[in-house]
């Protein structure tokens, strides 16, 4: 019979964790903090541990610390009634299994614990000091939320950012892919050494060469000097490439042959340049539709999405929107010195009805301009209700009955406010042409 030991000074808790566990066969032994825990776990040795973040003594946190340094192979359950993306990247980059939140859903928590006890060894991961700069940007990201995929992208995160693998990222335009490689970076063991990016539809052809790889140039006293470009820039740390599909195939080719040898030859010159950085890129486009469309070489392609992620579209978040609007209340609050204490009635359901074709970067402008012009210190529907442009009338919050084509103007004025006019990203978000899309606008006379 499989031993767990069950970890939480809250007793209700623990009596039905171990009532529950016992009906599933396990053999469970209980403790009320954590160094009761501590000991209680090398009198067991138990298959796994179970234990609660916050709790008296010693935290569940400092407890997992202890157990990876004494019994490196034991899988750690760390349980929390809290929803916060930074502890739970810290538990997972200090070793615990995974990391469940109250209220514990059992069947969850179950399949957990099959797939734990599985676990025999696990890769001695060292914690390093977080400096505040990094810890700003972690505490700031946008990965907050309870939809399921969220919650497994931060563990993701967690892991992939104690190593180096390359990853990439791909969703629509505002899903967070920018803050992500933040994320990324600065919360593991790159986030000591340089983040830069590059966004590669900007790129010159004539100059991609030197600007990503660095020449060598003369001086005014005619000795040569190298410069180094952006891949050697980064050192040990970052770099991101923004829409990878845009990098002319020439050069993909050239960055298939740097990515396999981990070097770099600076133009006009024929030294070799270690690289140690870790490529991180982002698209529009999966991976299918990247080699569909023939936008990037299959070679390249296979070397740079070691490790994917999808980051889903906030239509598909629907339970992640009052979160959400906590979370940016809170920062622009702060931004703006103003005492924002919540939302007006019914304001959540109007963010909950529009599908968010701009996405989180569409929802944190909105939620930006409502509290701006607020007047005291709730946003009011009114103001959510202008910043989508009407689709919703204040008395019962009821859609306006409108024709498709005052739909089609909204929407489209919608998309390129969020692009800032950039008609290529709009065309791409509408899914038409660009000769459709100046078409559209000429129509409907629209005007940034």
């Amino acid at each position: 019979m499989k031993k767990i030991v069950v970890i939480d000074d809250d007793v209700v808790v623990t009596s039905l964790l171990s009532t529950m566990l016992k009906k599933a066969g396990y053999d469970v032994f209980t403790a009320s903090n954590g160094e009761v825990g501590l000991e209680e776990v090398k009198r067991q040795m138990p298959d796994l541990v179970i234990t609660d973040f916050e709790m008296p003594v010693m935290t569940g946190f400092e407890l997992l610390q202890v157990l990876k340094k004494e019994i490196p192979g034991m899988p750690v359950v760390m349980l929390t009634c809290h929803s916060d993306v930074s502890l739970t990247i810290k538990s997972i980059q200090s070793g615990a299994y995974d990391y469940i939140e109250k209220p514990i859903q059992p069947q969850k928590l179950l399949e957990v614990i099959r797939n734990g006890i599985q676990v025999s060894t696990r890769q001695e991961q060292i914690e390093k000091k977080v400096p505040i700069p990094a810890r700003k940007i972690i505490q700031q990201n946008i990965l907050v939320g309870i939809t399921p995929e969220i919650r497994q992208m931060v563990k993701q995160v967690g892991r992939i950012s104690m190593n180096r693998m390359h990853v990439m990222l791909q969703g629509e335009v505002g899903t967070g892919k920018g803050q992500v490689a933040q994320l990324i970076h600065y919360s593991g063991i790159t986030r000591e050494h340089p983040f830069v990016t590059v966004d590669c539809e900007m790129l010159h052809p004539d100059t991609i060469v030197s600007e990503l790889l660095g020449k060598v140039y003369e001086s005014e006293s005619g000795a040569r000097k190298p410069k180094k470009g952006k891949l050697l820039q980064a050192e040990e740390g970052t770099v991101v490439l923004r829409s990878i599909e845009r990098l002319p195939k020439s050069f993909q080719r050239h960055l298939v042959r740097i990515v396999e040898k981990r070097e770099v030859v600076l133009s006009g010159s024929s030294e070799h340049f270690p690289m140690g950085a870790r490529i991180i890129t982002t698209s529009l486009y999966t991976p299918e539709d990247m080699l569909k469309k023939e936008l990037v070489i299959p070679e390249l392609l296979y070397h740079l999405n070691v490790f994917h992620l999808h980051l889903p579209p906030l239509r598909h978040r629907i339970d992640d929107i009052s979160i959400l609007a906590e979370f940016f209340i809170e920062k622009h609050s702060r931004i703006m010195s103003k005492k924002i204490s919540g939302m007006e009635s019914g304001t959540i359901d109007i963010l909950r009805s529009y599908e968010w074709p701009g996405n989180l970067r569409e929802f944190e402008n909105a939620i930006a301009q409502a509290i701006t012009l607020s007047r005291g210190d709730l946003i009011e529907k009114e103001h959510i209700q202008e910043y989508l442009q009407g689709f919703y009338v204040p008395a019962d919050d009821t859609p306006k009955r409108v024709s498709l084509e005052e739909i089609e103007k909204r929407h489209i004025v919608s998309v390129l406010r969020e692009v800032n006019w950039v008609k290529s990203e709009a065309s791409k978000i509408l899914q038409i042409t660009r000769p459709t899309l100046n078409a559209k606008i000429e129509k409907y006379k629209l005007k940034p």
